[in-house]
């Protein structure tokens, strides 16, 4: 079986939320009887046997690294700051050298809500 990863976008600056995303990342906002948009991500994630997750993050990086730290610490996740104006392009260079050779990546929005 081939090596399967996904990479959650979650480095924009969420403008059109306004307030809403004042003082958290867009996908720490609750839904879903207060579940996070990010952990409805990684649970369907999980679910679909995947276990390694990227996160190139960058809008509101200390606080979403820090979610992430304490709410997953045992799970092959990796978080890394991309910058707050990076492109998504630029994002996925800034990581893709930490996919190991001949994955298969899952490449998703931080903002979407689906069932993997």
């Amino acid at each position: 079986m081939k090596n399967i990863c996904c990479i959650i976008l979650c480095g924009g600056k969420s403008k059109r939320m306004g307030q809403l995303t004042k003082n958290y990342p867009k996908n720490l906002l609750k839904i879903n009887n207060n579940e996070r948009i990010i952990d409805f991500q990684i649970k369907k994630i999980l679910e679909a046997e995947v276990r390694k997750i990227f996160f190139p993050a960058g809008y509101k990086f200390k606080i979403f690294n820090n979610y992430i730290k304490k709410n997953y610490e045992n799970k092959k996740f990796v978080v890394k700051n991309t910058g707050v104006n990076t492109k998504i392009s630029k994002r996925i260079k800034k990581i893709i050298n930490l996919i190991e050779n001949n994955s298969v990546i899952i490449l998703i929005n931080g903002d979407t809500i689906f069932d993997l």
